[in-house]
C-alpha cells in the first residue's frame, strides 16, 4: 500500500515498537520512491512534531509524589501534546505534499480543528493530500475525561469540546472538506499496558499505552454522535456514513475497483444493521481482547449490528458471535512493487 511513519519519538516501550523518523530520512525515503519511478505508493504519518522546549513525553517521569499526581491527570498529559506539536507536523507535510505533487500523502487520526485551513489551502494548491480523524475525537471531549482514567489515553489527544465541530463540518461539507474519512485507530492493548490494573501505574496516563479499543463501536459512535450534534447544520445520512467510512477508505488504500461499494463486480462487504435501535455498551457486549479498555462503557449508542458479511460470507452473526476468520492481506492493484527482496 504504502509507508507509515510517526514524526514523533515515544518512550519505551512505544517507542520501540514505533520508532519516529526525521526530516532528512522522510527526504531520503521520497527520494528512493522517486528514483524507483513508484508514484502510487501513499506515504501515511502520524503527524504531531515534538517542540524543542518539550521533552517530558519521551522520558519516564522523576518517581516523586508530586510527578506520580501529576501523571494521573488528564489535564497535565494533555498539557504534553499541545495543538502545535500537530500544526508543526501538518506544516511540514503540507509543504513536502506543494513540493512532491505527483505523490499521494495522508494525515492519520487528525484531533486538531485549528490544522484543517492549512490541508485545505494545500489541497487547492495541488497537493495530493488526504486526511482522516477518528470516532473518539468526535465523539469523546476533554472535559468529560476523570483523572486516572487511562483508556481514553491515546495520540494525538482527546481535545476539548469545542474541537468536535470544525471537525464535523469538514467532514460534511458538500463540496468536499479538508477531511475525507473516519479511521478507528483501534488499538487493543492488554489491561497491564493500559496501565488500568492495581499497582502504583494504575492510571498513568504517562506511561500508559496510546490508543482506543473502538473497532467494534465505530459505525454506531459516528451515528449516534452525527444524529446528536445540534449545531449541525445537516445531519449525518447513510450516505456520508458510506463515504466516509467505505468508499474513501477503500480509495485511499487503492481498493476502490473491488472494495467500499455493493454492485456487480464487487466484493459481498456489507454488514445488516437497524439505525434506530439503541444499545449501552457494557464489557460483555465487547468482542475485544481487552474488555475493560473501552472509554465508551455505559454509554446509550444507537445503530444496532445483526450481522457481518464479507465476501458473501457470513462472520458475524448477533446472539451467535463469530464464524471461522476469513481476513486476507489486502493489496493494491498495481503492477509495480513498493519492496524489492535482494540477497545479502
Amino acid at each position: 500500500m504504502g509507508l507509515q511513519c510517526t514524526l514523533c519519538g515515544s518512550a519505551p516501550p512505544v517507542g520501540d515498537e514505533f520508532a519516529a523518523i526525521n526530516e532528512r530520512q522522510l527526504s531520503e525515503a521520497v527520494k528512493l520512491l522517486n528514483e524507483a519511478a513508484e508514484t502510487e505508493a501513499l506515504i501515511a504519518f502520524h503527524a504531531e512534531l515534538p517542540q524543542q522546549q518539550q521533552q517530558q513525553h519521551q522520558q519516564p517521569p522523576q518517581t516523586t509524589q508530586s510527578n506520580a499526581t501529576e501523571s494521573k491527570s488528564y489535564h497535565s498529559f494533555l498539557a504534553t501534546r499541545p495543538p502545535q506539536m500537530e500544526l508543526s507536523a501538518i506544516k511540514l507535510i503540507c509543504q513536502l505534499a506543494e513540493q512532491q505533487p505527483r505523490r499521494r500523502f495522508h494525515v492519520m487520526n487528525l484531533s486538531c480543528a485549528a490544522a484543517l485551513p492549512l490541508l485545505q489551502q494545500s489541497q487547492q494548491r495541488g497537493a495530493q493530500l488526504t486526511a482522516e480523524t477518528c470516532p473518539h475525537y468526535l465523539a469523546l471531549c476533554a472535559e468529560d475525561i476523570d483523572d486516572c482514567h487511562t483508556e481514553f489515553k491515546t495520540w494525538p489527544p482527546i481535545r476539548e469540546r469545542s474541537n468536535q465541530l470544525p471537525l464535523w463540518q469538514a467532514l460534511l461539507q458538500p463540496a468536499g472538506g479538508a477531511l475525507q474519512l473516519i479511521a478507528s485507530d483501534h488499538s487493543a492493548a492488554t489491561p497491564g499496558a493500559r496501565c488500568l490494573t492495581y499497582g502504583r501505574q494504575r492510571g498513568d496516563f504517562i506511561n500508559a499505552w496510546p490508543g482506543i479499543s473502538s473497532l467494534q463501536l465505530s459505525l454506531p459512535i459516528v451515528w449516534t454522535r452525527g444524529q446528536q450534534l445540534q449545531q449541525l447544520k445537516e445531519r449525518l445520512t447513510l450516505a456520508d456514513v458510506h463515504r466516509l467510512m467505505c468508499w474513501e477508505p477503500a480509495k485511499l488504500c487503492g481498493l476502490e475497483k473491488f472494495k467500499g461499494r455493493i454492485a456487480e463486480g464487487y466484493d459481498a462487504d456489507f454488514c445488516i444493521w437497524n439505525p434506530d435501535e439503541e444499545f449501552t455498551v457494557s464489557q460483555d457486549a465487547l468482542h475485544a481482547a481487552n474488555k475493560s479498555a473501552s472509554p465508551y462503557a455505559g454509554q446509550r449508542l444507537r445503530g444496532v449490528v445483526h450481522a457481518t458479511v464479507v465476501r458473501g460470507l457470513h462472520v458475524y452473526q448477533q446472539f451467535e458471535g463469530f464464524g471461522q476468520p476469513l481476513g486476507k492481506v489486502l493489496l493494491r492493484k498495481s503492477s509495480r512493487k513498493v519492496v524489492k527482496f535482494v540477497r545479502l
